[in-house]
């Protein structure tokens, strides 16, 4: 069923379900349909574009199936929520049934309750600005997968609080720019801004596997570029494995490009990368296992003119379909497949 079709079918249950039980509705909204309270010194207010913002100071109300919040007539107008900072807790089943894509919690917020925003599969990114509040073991639904991210130098984000809270959470500490970061060897760290995945420090990446993915696989949906800084000497098995949208609309120029320090790339390395359709090597031949891409890949592959360690023999397909080119010192494309 459509994200919209199912929206609908839960906005119709639950007014049968009000319906049912009217005498329980608490905090009955007195104002206009597009702002009151919600909570003693709270107030709500959705904006014609869709922003629905919480402003004020102190706790919000809890709410529930029985208890709608105050908002939920226009819930379908909703599509960005700005929680204002002063505001210190999300109320049980606050954004139930919303619409929305991402949320910043700003670092006054001290509890989050149930199913805060439960039946938001839309809901892909959830922003953590201060210390870890107090989360009900609910706060999503299990059709949910989302990321989260948590300041970097705040211990409060103990690993045991890393959670799923109801549906499928990966973690990630975040930058003070605002990228999402961690390690990938013992000295290489990867930072993600702007669809833009970049790996840099010095030495070997981590070797990865279906049952250990790489920890930037969650955000396979919106890594568009990759990075590789000069200083990576290698490149770990299914290191980018399944991200589907990494190279898309890529040019000659923006295409992933393997610096010359690169001297080893793992098995099933770039498998299912479909949108990569070009790389550049720059330096010499690397250690390259038999599988690097997979059957339903086509790529082509751009090495330097006159580096005698391209031999014919090491211009293989391994593992995609595979069109080898060269470019000269200027990194201009050459006419012609360099394997003719």
């Amino acid at each position: 069923m459509g994200t919209i079709m199912r929206r609908y079918f839960s906005i119709i249950l639950i007014i049968i379900m009000v319906f049912a039980m009217l005498p329980c509705v608490a905090y009955a909204e007195t104002g206009t349909d597009k702002s009151g309270i919600c909570g003693d010194s709270l107030t709500w207010e959705l904006s014609d574009d869709g922003t629905l913002t919480i402003s004020g100071s102190g706790p919000m109300y809890d709410y529930g199936i029985g208890a709608l919040p105050p908002w939920w007539n226009n819930i379908i107008s909703v599509t960005s929520v700005v929680i204002e900072d002063g505001v210190t807790n999300i109320g049980d089943y606050a954004f139930y049934g919303c619409d929305f894509t991402n949320i910043a919690i700003p670092n006054s917020i001290k509890t989050i309750g149930k199913n805060a925003f439960a039946d938001n599969p839309d809901l892909t990114r959830i922003i953590f600005q201060g210390d870890l509040p107090a989360l009900a073991d609910t706060l999503f639904s299990e059709d949910m997968t989302l990321v989260a991210a948590y300041p970097q130098s705040n211990t409060t984000w103990t690993e045991a609080a890393q959670k799923n809270y109801g549906g499928t959470v990966a973690w990630y500490p975040i930058a003070e720019d605002g990228s999402l970061m961690g390690t990938c060897g013992d000295d290489l760290t990867w930072t993600f801004s702007n669809y833009m995945l970049t790996i840099s420090g010095t030495g070997t990446m981590t070797d990865y596997s279906l049952e250990n993915p790489a920890p930037w696989t969650a955000l396979a949906a919106e890594v568009r570029d990759l990075t590789i800084e000069s200083g990576v000497t290698s490149i770990g098995s299914y290191a980018f494995a399944g991200m589907y949208e990494m190279g898309f609309l890529s040019t000659s120029k923006t295409a992933p490009t393997l610096p010359e320090t690169i001297t080893a790339i793992g098995e099933n390395a770039f498998s299912g990368c479909t949108s990569l359709v070009r790389m550049n090597f720059l330096g010499d031949l690397p250690t390259m296992a038999d599988t690097i891409f997979s059957e339903d890949m086509t790529i082509e592959l751009y090495y330097a003119d006159g580096n005698a360690t391209w031999t014919e023999e090491a211009r293989k397909d391994y593992g995609g379909n595979v069109k080898w080119y060269r470019f000269d010192e200027n990194r201009i494309d050459l006419e012609g497949s360099s394997s003719e």
